[in-house]
């Protein structure tokens, strides 16, 4: 028993790498149509058959077109996943969308029931047969794929499935749009709302208290919601936030309802305004005793929120924007009574505390509430929740989407009302990072790994535009209602003294998310005389108290101005994603179509109805038919019908609501079109936007002061004493720092906002600086009161600016110490108590002194004190206080009592009540002395009476009182930009930027040119007009070429220049050129197709200062692309070569040609040329050529055979593989291009002296190398007739003499017939009989050998040319007269080769040895005269003769051939007969032949009847050599036919030719027509041409009409004696002569020209003269098989070569008599 091999394949690896006999087990060598099995059984591993393909004959797709462009096999589930469309996009480098018409399918084949089910159909599919499905994997039940072409998709197969299955009842498949597939998710791009908002149309009003509307309708249950909302309007007169009205009411009234409001409007409204009611969401509940949260979760919280969807693979959407914070402080943000002292004193704000605890959460859904789960497979909605400071987000609750749908029903919006509660789980640190799904744009490769999604070859971003138009400024917000801001945040504000930067980001549907792109403006603008920045904005302090009004003020907020719309052409190459929704422009020049007002307008349900607005007329662009518009419920609608105009009114039918926005203003504004616009859909588009703000100055503090005194305190003297005077200062202060030098009171946290500096201070340092700035916001100031004892402390706004500068002015705190540290304890200032030190004077009547000294107090002291003084007990003024000295202005009093007062404070320096000034001042407080040298804050304190101004209104010194510093922010090293809530449809925002906006929108009539021929300072495009949105052509504008970006996102402005048209018609026109710049142009070379896009970027300036940015450009294969130009070159001429060339056409005939590739450009206009050649003529490479990288076509050498060629040149330039095609991808300039292959000359050694009408004289024949007939004999019998006398002889080409040849004597083959019996036969002698011509061997051309005999007689009347056959003389002695033709390589063969077929066969591929035209059918040269053999010698006439059927030897007719009648010994007369016999060889076509070849012909039994001793009329034998194609010599009955040409130097031989026709039969040519041949002999002319030039081949006109007859025209031969070369003759018997040309019918290629060869039978007929019966004319046929002749034919009896006389055919001139011999 055999054992057994077993060969497991665990490996399942194919190895063709090792040997088979190492090869390991468990892997194999090659397997085709199994698979291994991955059982868990026994058999794992083991080879399994895999089934074959199995036709599905017929589905019920009906669609011919479709094709298979993905496939999938899920061996889990038996079922195959099939992808088909009819579509294939004409451009897939910039891949268009898939018209509605077209069809694509997703199918699931059952491999095992053999059933099919739809999945999928639909052109949002978008698939094309360009771009096949290669990435396809199946994870479970989702089904990925991607095509290079669309986003990255997948579906759930067994929903997908389950739904098809019931189609009959949903009436709708599963997946019916591209974002229900697309593996990136919808993304939620609006933020959720704390806000609700209605409208309300004015029925009527209270005329007399203006305090309540109604409105028309049973509106109660859906506006007792509103109830305390705000009540604003922008067509009613001064109906603004900051009217504080409010709903108090919603009533019915009349059928009608009635808004009742808190208080009433300030002017009445007309009939139709539009009233507002704005709501906020956010609530506190502390009167609700019933509400169930927790009242005090979120008092010391900042929270925000935000939501996701959660979808039905269980997949979950990026996070929408966050709210803002949801905050409103405590008593709406303002102070009351006693809140500014107890400010100052704990430094912070007890009430800045969150009072709302009720927030209800608008979230907005892309669908209605009941649809989104089907339209968008959401499944839950999780609420999230975010606490300002951490960076955790929450889960609030998961919201299930059917509750969802319940609670918000046909809305839009979901409402979920948070009751202050906790969060149930965090996110992931992963989850809340996800600014943006990472999923590609497009992805050439996909695979599974684990449960990972993987691509390669991918785009994962789209390109931003690089700039957006718009303007920014800090403006207060607008509570008119065109905006919700002041409600939604009331408390919320731009902060003052900040810088922002103000970003766009845009999105497409799937949140893929461009890049922060800034505003194109850098300089300012003024817009309704308001100032507005470009991107990066300052939010500067006020500067003056009518800056702010704080009742009106409900904060502020940037406020940003599109000013042109936010443009992105789709562009793939560049990865720009061109928009979502792109607006049309199908009929006008300007943009979108007007509506009006009035008339049947309205939007009910899907039907809107509008009507055109005629008034702008250029912006009339109606929607159409597949087109899109905004829809109310969801994105966008797509229109369905349209009707109209019906009184100027169109009916529009849409598959959903279309937006309310679609209804027209209230109130139009004049001039100015009201715009909408209609839509097509780009799925990866620009979908949304949102707005983002960079703000690096982040933390800062508020710090709350007990009051800043302005300047210093007053001082004490100390020590302390009651009696004033005593002590001295300590540490004076200075006296001029008012305005200059300001002081605070720091403690508790202030001291914290204000920090010390402490670095780089001493151990026993008691004063520090602070390095802090700070910005005053609020001052202290002292009121001035009635009364001298209540003070009245105060505070105002700070405006920290100068000179209505924005510049803000900050001071620093130069020094923080402890009071005492800066001579400022409670001790050390000024008390306010009046302790008084009096002196009194004595006046005595009589005295006159005027002058009395004060002497109880210093002069220092009298200097810095109040002196004040009594007269008699009055108050006293009348004197003056000179030094220390009371002085008298009156002069000497009578007797009276002075008293001069020295008030207490008279002890102190600077004002009074100093230790009044600081807050806390016997606690030691910090004090910082701050510089305000730039601008003073605070009180001052310097008043030496407090309160001064007595009666009053009374001044007081500073005392404590709130003051406000703001420390400056810390900046971030973050270069972040924080969202927004600010977010919307790109659509939204570029058609409100539209509306009477008079900036440049579009461009009309523009076109381009823009080709690599272009050279600086030419134009690229037409010019063409700059249009405002209204549509009308705005020609008095600036431009400038603000940036032009390739294909590779390189910078390449400085190429191109934009100019402005000056002259009529083209004033205020643009146009586009190339740069002026030296050098500068383009040339389209590989890659150009994506590379050389332009996208323009031009910024048009009106006269009103619009600024547009539009783009132009960007498109691959058209608009902005480089167009290629056609490469050029001069004609080049007919080339002409030997065969033995290698180069056919050298490169230099190109830049001879001046080949370019249409660049202007001279160092690139050569770049990426290539070169090819197509043949046409023959169609099929003839001989190896090939054509170079530079052009030049070389061929093997000498491999051609000879002749015409025709190939079609073909340069083609920049290698394009883009598939664009056309004017965007490789061009072609081709020429035809006739190449002749001249046969290689014959080499030199060969070429023969020219003799045409040789005949010896008696002894020596001339030339010396013919061969004469031995002299004639009488005839031994005694007869008549002479014996016939023979000689026999050689001629031959060698490279050495014959007798030196080694084998010539033991040479069998050659050495024929010698002498014997009593007739001696001459015996061959090299000096005699044997001719050697020319001196070297056969090396090169086509060689053409001409055999002429000439025979004549004189006497007899007969003179003959006889080869006479083998016959039994009456002396029985035998003859065999032959001519043989031998031949031999040298240093090849060892000996002569008489039969070549075979003889010099290469290897059995082909007979290389062969005749011209006979190159695959061999041909035996043997006896080429044996008439036995019936090759070259005429048959006998009327069939009978020697050798002939039913003839005899004796007493028979015998064919000899005869010239009658005698003439003129040696003149050649008619009586001379001629025959020739021709044979061609190509040395080229001789195979492995290089030393060169040899030929030897050998004539036996030469003869003439001539008489006997007329040894001058014996027959005459040469060989002429000459070149076939290029002859000099053509012996032809006594002259060269050469010399008769007309030109002998022209060798064009002219001939007679046929109609072209289909059968092979002879059409006798005219006579007046001809065409040309290189040769002569017809037999061996294979092509024929036009002319005597030779440039035009002359070939069929039409295929399957390809046989011409022709012969040589013998007229035209103009140098002949007789003016035409003679015919060659052949007669009967009395006949006349019958003298014809040889007659020949040919099959020619239609392609090239060329003689059809090696067929099985020869395509060629020749009609030959002598070779007929009875005179007449009969055609050479062609029998196979051999031997039988058609009916009156003759024999051709040559094994294996029918037809082989067509070549080197006999020639004669000659009479056939019959005779019977003796």
């Amino acid at each position: 028993m055999a054992q057994e091999i077993k060969n497991t394949f665990l490996k399942s690896k194919m190895n063709k790498d090792l040997d088979d006999r190492i090869l390991p087990n468990g892997e194999y060598r090659d397997a085709r149509n199994v698979s291994v099995g991955r059982s868990e059984d026994d058999d794992i591993g083991a080879l399994e058959n895999v089934i074959g393909n199995r036709l599905m004959a017929t589905t019920d797709l009906n669609n011919a077109n479709l094709e298979i462009i993905g496939l999938k096999e899920s061996p889990v589930n038996d079922t195959i996943y099939v992808f088909l469309t009819d579509y294939r996009d004409p451009n897939p480098t910039a891949p268009t969308n898939a018209p509605e018409s077209t069809s694509h399918f997703i199918y699931a084949f059952n491999t095992l029931t053999e059933e099919y089910t739809k999945l999928v159909e639909g052109e949002f599919l978008n698939f094309s047969k360009s771009n096949k499905i290669i990435g396809i994997n199946l994870l479970e039940s989702i089904l990925f794929w991607t095509d290079n072409r669309n986003q990255p998709r997948k579906i759930n197969v067994n929903l997908a499935r389950n739904t098809s299955t019931q189609q009959s009842q949903r009436q709708e498949q599963y997946y019916t749009q591209e974002h229900q597939i697309s593996v990136a998710k919808y993304n939620p791009f609006q933020a959720i709302e704390l806000y609700t908002r209605t409208e309300v149309k004015i029925l009527g009003w209270n005329t007399a208290t203006l305090q309540w509307i109604t409105v028309s309708g049973d509106l109660v249950t859906e506006l007792t919601p509103f109830i305390g909302a705000a009540v604003v309007s922008n067509d009613v007169q001064s109906l603004t936030g900051i009217d504080y009205v409010f709903v108090a009411s919603v009533t019915l009234n009349n059928g009608n309802t009635r808004i009742a409001f808190n208080k009433p409007m300030d002017a009445a409204p007309d009939v139709d305004d539009i009233v507002i009611l704005i709501k906020s969401s956010m609530t506190n509940e502390d009167d609700d005793v019933t509400w169930p949260g927790d009242p005090n979760y979120l008092e010391d919280k900042f929270v925000r929120f935000s939501y996701r969807f959660k979808y039905e693979d269980n997949e979950y959407s990026l996070m929408a924007p966050f709210t803002q914070i949801a905050y409103i402080p405590k008593q709406k943000g303002y102070f009351i009574e006693g809140d500014e002292d107890a400010a100052y004193r704990s430094t912070i704000l007890d009430w800045m505390e969150n009072n709302v605890q009720n927030i209800g959460l608008i979230i907005p859904l892309p669908d209605k509430a009941v649809r989104v789960a089907s339209s968008y497979k959401i499944s839950e909605i999780d609420i999230l929740f975010r606490q300002s400071g951490t960076l955790a987000v929450k889960v609030l609750e998961s919201v299930e989407i059917g509750q969802v749908a319940a609670t918000g029903g046909l809305n839009n919006s979901y409402t979920y009302d948070y009751q202050s509660r906790k969060p149930y789980r965090t996110l992931p640190e992963a989850q809340t990072v996800r600014v943006y799904d990472k999923v590609p744009v497009t992805a050439f490769a996909q695979e599974i790994a684990g449960n990972r999604v993987i691509y390669g070859n991918y785009k994962d971003r789209h390109t931003p535009p690089s700039g957006i138009n718009y303007n920014c400024r800090i403006s207060k917000k607008n509570s008119s209602g065109l905006y919700n801001n002041f409600i939604e945040y009331p408390n919320h504000s731009v902060k003052r003294n900040r810088t922002y930067q103000v970003g766009f980001i845009l999105a497409d549907k799937f949140g893929r998310q461009s890049s922060v792109i800034l505003s194109k403006v850098d300089e300012g603008t003024d817009i309704d005389s308001d100032f507005y920045s470009g991107s990066t904005i300052y939010s500067p302090y006020d500067s003056v108290a009518s800056g702010t009004s704080v009742k009106d003020w409900f904060g502020d907020a940037i406020e940003l101005v599109l000013n042109s719309p936010i443009q992105s052409n789709f562009n793939n190459a560049s990865g720009t994603p061109g928009l979502y929704a792109i607006p049309q422009k199908n009929q006008t020049t300007g943009d979108g179509f007007a509506i009006g007002r009035g008339g049947s307008t309205s939007i009910n349900g899907n039907v809107w109805i509008f009507r055109k607005d005629l008034a702008y007329p250029l912006s009339q662009n109606i929607p159409e038919v597949g087109q899109y518009l905004r829809g109310e419920f969801i994105d966008f609608v797509k229109v369905l019908t349209i009707t109209g105009p019906l009184s100027n009114l169109y009916t529009v039918t849409t598959d959903g609501q279309v937006n309310s926005s679609y209804l027209p203003i209230p109130v139009a504004i004049p001039n100015i079109p009201d715009l909408r616009f209609a839509y097509a859909i780009n799925d990866l588009g620009w979908y949304s936007y949102k707005i983002v703000v960079k703000q690096t100055q982040q933390d800062y503090y508020n710090v709350y002061l007990p009051g800043i005194l302005n300047g210093y305190p007053g001082q004490s003297l100390q020590p302390a004493s009651t009696i004033i005077g005593d002590g001295e200062l300590e540490g004076a202060f200075p006296d001029d720092e008012l305005n200059l030098t300001a002081h605070t009171v720091l403690y508790s946290d202030n001291i914290n906002k204000v920090p010390r500096d402490l670095a780089e201070v001493g151990p026993q340092e008691k004063q520090f600086r602070s390095s802090v700035k700070l910005f005053g916001r609020i001052t202290n100031l002292m009121n001035d009161t009635a009364d001298a004892e209540t003070p009245s402390p105060d505070n105002s706004q700070y405006y920290p600016t100068i000179n209505n500068s924005k510049n803000a002015i900050s001071h620093l705190a130069t020094t923080i110490a402890a009071a005492s540290d800066l001579e400022m304890s409670f001790s050390q200032l000024s008390n306010s108590s009046d302790s008084v030190v009096t002196q009194t004077i004595d006046v005595l009547a009589g005295t006159n002194i005027v002058r009395y000294a004060i002497t109880n107090v210093t002069l220092l002291q009298i200097q810095n004190n109040l002196i004040t003084a009594t007269y008699n007990g009055q108050p006293w003024t009348n004197y003056t206080i000179d030094g220390n000295t009371l002085v008298l202005d009156s002069g000497p009093l009578s007797n009276a009592e002075i008293i001069v007062y020295i008030t207490g404070t008279a002890g102190a320096a600077g004002g009074v009540a100093g230790n009044l000034t600081f807050y806390n001042i016997d606690s030691n407080p910090f004090i910082a002395r701050l510089s305000t040298t730039e601008k003073s804050i605070g009180w001052p304190a310097e008043q030496t009476v407090n309160p001064s101004g007595a009666p009053g209104p009374y001044v007081w010194n500073m005392q404590p009182y709130l003051a406000i510093y703001e420390t400056a922010p810390v900046e971030s090293l973050l270069d972040i930009y924080w969202e927004t809530t600010s977010a919307g449809y790109v659509a939204d925002i570029n058609s409100d930027s539209l509306t009477g906006y008079d900036g440049i929108t579009s461009f009309q009539n523009l076109f381009w040119t823009f080709d690599e021929g272009k050279a600086p300072g030419d134009a690229i495009t037409s010019f063409f007009e700059p249009y405002s949105a209204a549509g009308v052509f705005i020609s008095n504008t600036t431009v400038e070429l603000v940036s032009v970006i390739n294909g590779v996102n390189q910078d390449v402005t400085d190429n191109f220049d934009i100019v402005i048209g000056t002259a009529t018609p083209n004033v205020g026109k643009y146009q586009i050129i190339l740069a002026d710049n030296t050098n500068n142009g383009f040339a389209f070379t590989e890659g150009s197709a994506s590379r050389d896009v332009f996208y323009f970027e031009i910024q048009s300036t009106t006269t009103g200062g619009e600024i547009t940015s539009n783009f132009v450009g960007g498109l691959p294969g058209g608009d902005g692309a480089l167009k290629n130009i056609i490469p050029d070159f001069n004609v080049i001429a007919p080339v002409f070569v030997e065969q033995e060339v290698s180069v056919l056409l050298p490169a230099t005939a190109w830049t001879i040609a001046g080949v370019t590739n249409g660049s202007s450009v001279t160092a690139f206009n050569t770049q990426q040329l290539t070169y090819s050649m197509e043949f046409i003529t023959p169609p099929d490479n003839p001989g190896d050529w090939e054509i170079g990288s530079t052009g030049q076509i070389d061929q093997e050498l000498g491999a051609t055979p000879v002749g015409v060629y025709t190939i079609k040149l073909k340069v083609t330039d920049a290698n394009d593989d883009s598939g664009l095609g056309g004017d965007y991808g490789s061009l072609m300039k081709e020429q035809i291009l006739v190449i002749t292959i001249g046969e290689q000359p014959l080499n030199d050694e060969l070429l023969t002296p020219c003799y045409t009408n040789v005949f010896p004289d008696v002894i020596q024949p001339t030339p010396a190398y013919a061969l004469v007939q031995g002299p004639t004999q009488p005839n031994p019998s005694g007869g008549l007739l002479p014996y016939y006398a023979f000689n026999s002889g050689a001629f031959y080409i060698s490279d050495i003499p014959l007798e030196e040849m080694t084998d010539v004597n033991n040479d069998d083959n050659w050495r024929m017939g010698t002498s014997s019996g009593v007739i001696d036969h001459q015996a061959f002698n090299s000096d005699t009989n044997v001719f050697r011509l020319g001196t070297g061997p056969h090396t090169s051309g086509t060689l053409c050998m001409n055999m002429s005999i000439i025979g004549r007689t004189l006497g007899w009347g007969l003179g003959r040319i006889d080869m006479i056959p083998g016959f039994n003389s009456p002396y029985d002695v035998k003859h065999n007269g032959s001519l043989t033709l031998y031949a031999k390589r040298i240093g090849i063969d060892a000996g002569w080769m008489p039969q070549l077929e075979g003889a010099f066969d290469n290897g059995g591929v082909g007979k290389d040895y062969n005749e011209v035209g006979n190159s695959s059918v061999g041909r035996n040269f043997t006896d080429l005269l044996d008439y036995n053999n019936n090759n070259d010698w005429p048959w006998a006439a009327n069939g009978v003769g020697f050798g002939a059927p039913g003839g005899t030897l004796n007493g028979s007719d015998s064919s000899v051939w005869d010239t009658i009648p005698p003439s003129t010994p040696g003149t050649g007369g008619n009586n001379t007969g001629f025959a020739n016999y021709i044979r061609s060889f190509n040395k080229r076509e001789i195979w492995d032949s290089p030393n060169g070849v040899a030929y030897l012909w050998v004539m036996e039994g030469l003869s003439s009847r001539a008489a006997v001793g007329e040894d001058g009329n014996r027959s005459v034998a040469w060989l002429t050599v000459d070149d076939l194609n290029n002859p000099t010599c053509v012996p032809w009955q006594g002259v060269n036919a050469v010399d008769c040409l007309p030109d002998p130097a022209v060798k064009a031989f002219p001939y007679r030719y046929s109609d072209w026709n289909d059968t092979r039969e002879w059409s006798n040519p005219p006579d007046n027509r001809v065409i040309y041949a290189k040769t002569p002999y017809a037999d061996y002319a294979n092509v024929f041409f036009e002319d005597e030039t030779f440039a035009t081949v002359h070939k069929p006109l039409v295929s399957g009409e390809q046989f011409m007859s022709y012969n040589l025209a013998l007229v035209g031969f103009h140098n002949h004696p007789s003016g035409q070369l003679p015919g060659w003759k052949y007669a009967t018997d009395g006949a006349s002569d019958y003298e014809v040309g040889l007659n020949f019918v040919a099959q020619f290629d239609a392609d090239d020209g060329n003689k059809l060869l090696n067929e099985v039978t020869w395509q060629s007929t020749a009609i030959l003269v002598g070779n007929g019966m009875d005179g007449s004319v009969q055609p050479l046929p062609y029998l196979d098989p051999i031997g039988t002749p058609p009916s009156g034919g003759p024999y051709t009896t040559i094994p294996g070569t029918p037809g082989s006389t067509n070549r080197g055919v006999s020639r004669m001139v000659v009479d056939i008599i019959n005779e019977v011999r003796q």
